[in-house]
């Protein structure tokens, strides 16, 4: 059925439809309204500038608003680094957030960030944790940290005899004249006066226009047009041993002398009172004397510079720097500095109030529960002794009841939750005071130097190495065994002669007075170090003693059959003495007898015939001489040695000995059992 023709809807043309947008539309439409009522002379002139005005208008609004949206997301993220900041235990952590942040914020091709410290020397695995510092040549600009496509920069050393950097570092030399240029000439006009704020002015940094035009610019790839600014990041570090041993004596020696002018107040507030009564019953005014208390409070903290600096260049854009990114980049550094000196403060605080409540935690332990503890470890002792089937001397015992302590601190920080809560709770410090005493425990149960120290040095760096406190740090200190042969490779930092040089000088009651659970696993590591060294030195003793008898045994049986066999020469010797007539009388007839067969073929004399005549009838027995009792009853008066077998050296790779050293021990071992 087809439609009617009311019935057919027209379809309507682009171009209509695109007209009648109100982008368009409408605007044509107020455009042709007001050209309308105001009826100018020239209408289509007026008509286009209409339109014209309206766009530029429309634009000013629609840039406005694209302002504002940029300037609250720049706001967003200012805002959202600062929190980070805040938030953040460790600024040292952040310092390539402020890289990144201050590249976004400046339009700077890079930003790369160093630290001044001493040049560093190749180490080798049993140097000390100073070793790396080279102490005679100036410090250098080590690079650490670098924006995105700045990486190529990190590790990059810049000497002092380079470039411009190292100048932040430096007092500024007065400029000759400064003064008398600062003056107005004498009829000259008055300079403008410049504002003392102004963190330009203040902050003092080095600013480069042009790089290429400043000739002690250091450049690590081919130089590009661009500015280039060095900030110094310099701030006052407070997280070292001695603050925190300064920072707990103080809160101490703060609160006695509050306790005794407290008391001294309460003293004099009583006498005063006293002297009121008195005055009263007398009938007098009581007038109060006059008073003055010191103050008392904690000291600062004790500090150290540490210096860093920040570097900022738009090479390759071949643009300058605005005063505007230049304050936004002084303020940036300048907060980040009082924001780092600000956490490290309350983290040391933090220390200081964990050692004071540590010292109470410890006092009350050694008052109530070490005697406790003895006793636990006494029994623990018994337990694994009693478990052994083997015989063992005093001597063995002794090391097997040292195994015994050594598994039972281990089984204390493992299965008890107190214990191993305070193991976990020194994870919280962010200072460590005696770092040697955990890093010796670190390579004693073969860890890595990488993973507890800083790069290419033997120095501890607890805050990599706390984050090995866990199950597997626990499991490897349960399951030491300082007995036996141990023949894997061990690395040189992590055998007992760099770990006895390690604790060398470290008193174990300092350990303890500082805290009761490092002292204890201070007790361990000298615990482990003595039982392993024994062990070692008794095991190359008696091997050596195996092999000397072993050796004797071998020239005995040598002896032995020498002797056997001149003992056979002999024997045989004597016996053919002894029964000499009868040997005699027995070749005699065999001498007869073959001169008979001879004489068959050829003359008889009569002296023959005499002779055989007193020949023996029969035969004459000859005596022989029988090998095989006299051996069988040799052997019975010297029986053979027993031949133990071959004595295989153990192999210790934990302990490296010269032959000397070696054979030194072993010699003192013999004679101490020989004094024993």
């Amino acid at each position: 059925m087809s439609k009617s023709k009311g019935d057919k809807v027209e379809k309507e043309h682009p171009d209509i439809t695109y007209l009648k947008q109100d982008e368009i539309g409408l605007v044509i439409a107020k455009a042709l309204n007001e050209t309308y009522k105001c009826s100018p002379n020239n209408p289509i002139d007026f008509f286009a500038k209409w339109l014209l005005n309206h766009s530029k208008t429309n634009k000013r609004v629609f840039l406005s608003e694209e302002a504002v949206k940029t300037e609250s997301i720049k706001q967003e993220k200012i805002q959202k680094f600062y929190e980070i900041l805040t938030r953040s235990e460790d600024l040292s952590d952040n310092l390539d957030e402020l890289a990144a942040y201050l590249k976004e914020f400046t339009g700077a091709t890079g930003v790369y960030i160093g630290k001044l410290v001493k040049p560093r020397k190749e180490i080798s695995d049993e140097d000390d944790d100073k070793a790396h510092v080279d102490e005679e040549n100036p410090k250098v600009i080590w690079y650490i940290h670098a924006s995105e496509g700045h990486e190529f920069i990190k590790g990059n050393i810049l000497k002092s005899d380079q470039g411009i950097s190292h100048d932040v570092f430096k007092e500024p030399e007065p400029v000759e004249g400064e003064e008398a240029a600062a003056e107005d000439e004498e009829g000259g006009e008055p300079k403008p006066v410049e504002d003392s704020n102004d963190i330009l002015k203040t902050f003092r940094h080095i600013y480069v226009p042009e790089v290429v035009r400043e000739p002690r610019m250091h450049f690590y790839k081919v130089p590009k047009l661009g500015s280039y600014m060095a900030i110094p990041l310099v701030y006052n570090s407070c997280l070292f041993e001695d603050a925190l041993d300064n920072a707990v004596q103080d809160y101490l020696d703060v609160k006695k002398a509050l306790d005794e002018q407290n008391k001294a107040k309460g003293e004099w507030e009583e006498e005063q009172q006293r002297i009121r009564e008195d005055r009263e019953k007398q009938g007098d005014v009581y007038e109060p004397e006059p008073k003055e208390w010191d103050e008392i409070k904690e000291k600062p903290f004790d500090v150290f510079e540490e210096q860093y600096v920040v570097c900022i260049d738009s090479l390759g854009q071949d643009r300058q720097f605005s005063d505007e990114q230049r304050r936004f980049a002084l303020e940036t550094v300048l907060n980040f500095k009082n924001i780092w000196e600000k956490t490290e403060y309350e983290n040391l605080s933090r220390d200081r109030n964990r050692k004071l409540e540590i010292m109470e935690i410890d006092k009350e332990f050694l008052d109530n529960e070490s005697q406790k503890l003895l006793d636990e470890e006494e029994k623990h002792i018994d337990e694994m002794i009693n478990s052994r089937d083997e015989a063992m001397d005093d001597e063995l015992r002794d090391l097997y009841m040292r195994q015994a302590r050594i598994h039972f601190i281990g089984r204390l920080f493992k299965e008890r939750e107190d214990w191993k809560g305070n193991l976990m709770k020194l994870k919280e410090f962010k200072v460590l005071k005696m770092p040697r005493v955990m890093q010796s425990v670190f390579y004693f149960l073969q860890y890595r130097r990488e993973d507890i120290c800083e790069r290419g040095t033997n120095k501890f760096f607890w805050k990599k190495a706390k984050e090995q406190l866990d199950d597997e740090f626990l499991n490897r200190l349960v399951f030491f065994n300082s007995l036996g042969p141990k023949e894997e490779s061990f690395e040189r930092y992590q055998t007992l002669n760099f770990i006895e040089k390690n604790v060398e000088g470290i008193n174990p009651d300092d350990v303890d007075a500082y805290n009761i659970t490092l002292g204890k696993l201070f007790k361990w590591v000298l615990l482990a170090l003595k039982t392993r060294k024994d062990d070692i030195t008794r095991r190359k003793a008696l091997k050596l003693k195996a092999r000397d008898m072993r050796a004797q045994i071998m020239e005995a049986i040598d002896a032995r059959e020498v002797k056997r066999g001149v003992d056979v020469q002999e024997a045989e010797d004597k016996f053919k003495e002894e029964h000499k007539d009868e040997i005699e009388a027995a070749l005699k007839f065999e001498q007869l007898e073959q001169e008979k067969k001879d004489d068959e073929y050829g003359e008889e004399d009569e002296g023959d015939d005499v002779e055989k005549e007193r020949q023996p009838k029969e035969k004459p027995a000859m005596p022989v001489f029988n090998l095989d009792d006299f051996l069988e009853k040799w052997v019975e008066d010297n029986p053979e040695p027993v031949l133990p077998e071959d004595v295989l050296q153990d192999v210790d790779n934990d302990w490296v000995l010269q032959p000397e050293e070696e054979e030194a021990l072993i010699t003192a071992y013999f004679a101490q059992k020989e004094q024993s």
